[in-house]
């Protein structure tokens, strides 16, 4: 059975969902886990595949190898907030994080620079909070009760729409990834299928969920499970970003794993819901 670590993370749930169906003795393992130890994991051999952020491929593509045709990325991202004491036009010396949320900050720090000309230092803190905007300019915050939190009149920065309105393309999130040298045709048949599926199923999953309005409409529009054109072009876009910014030394080759065509059948049915 091929196991496979996903975040725990709401925006991942689809995905989680979309596993589940089908015949029982083609589900993996499902391993959930805090999005930023997905990647140890699947480097310890505790799994088979894992769902890792971006940035963890962009910075070391040598350990990974991506399986192609999966991957989760938005449009918009409700779960990820840049929340500023004050409105951007003001000015953004400093901003609080949680040191765990890496890709939020550095996508953070991105957007500032290449958006709003500000270059803020940032400032780690356990579990930041509202509150630390009594000195700070802006705090970070994550988490899947962000939707619903109550700012005031503060303004809420929308990650995913601000990377959108950056480059044009959707912020893919993560990639489906196994190990260098260790990827096989059945895992890219597994989160090929699971794709698939998150895709044909989205109504009923959206249905079946009480939530506001706006996070419906997130998960009915905005999230999105396949490694497409929009999804490559936006990987490249950000592994540029990273190289002008000085975060990355060099601009890598996304490390898709290769597969005979007698290996993969394209084209593959999702099972139904």
């Amino acid at each position: 059975m091929i196991r496979i670590a996903l975040p725990d993370a709401p925006f991942a749930d689809p995905f989680v969902a979309a596993l589940g169906i089908g015949p029982e003795r083609l589900r993996p393992e499902v391993v959930r886990l805090p999005a930023h130890e997905t990647a140890d994991a699947l480097r310890r051999g505790d799994v088979d595949v894992a769902l890792v952020p971006s940035l963890a491929v962009l910075r070391d593509p040598t350990a990974f190898a991506v399986l192609p045709s999966a991957a989760l990325s938005m449009w918009d991202f409700p779960f990820v907030r840049l929340v500023l004491g004050s409105g951007v036009g003001a000015g953004i010396e400093t901003v609080v994080f949680d040191p765990r949320d890496q890709q939020a900050v550095v996508l953070t720090a991105l957007i500032l620079r290449e958006h709003y000309g500000a270059t803020p230092a940032f400032r780690p803190i356990e579990t930041p909070s509202l509150g630390d905007l009594d000195e700070a300019d802006a705090v970070l915050m994550a988490g899947p009760d962000v939707p619903v939190l109550d700012v005031g009149d503060r303004y809420a920065m929308d990650l995913g729409q601000e990377y959108y309105e950056l480059v044009n393309y959707p912020l893919v999130w993560g990639l489906f990834v196994a190990r260098s040298g260790a990827a096989t045709p059945e895992q890219l048949r597994l989160v090929k299928a699971g794709a698939a599926t998150a895709e044909a199923s989205r109504a009923g999953f959206v249905a079946a969920q009480e939530r506001s309005e706006a996070l419906r409409a997130f998960y009915a529009e905005s999230l999105r499970f396949r490694l497409d054109d929009l999804a490559t072009a936006s990987l490249t876009e950000l592994a540029d970003l990273l190289f002008e910014a000085g975060i990355l030394d060099e601009v890598p080759t996304l490390p898709v794993a290769a597969f005979k065509d007698e290996d993969v059948e394209d084209g593959e049915q999702p099972p139904e819901a």
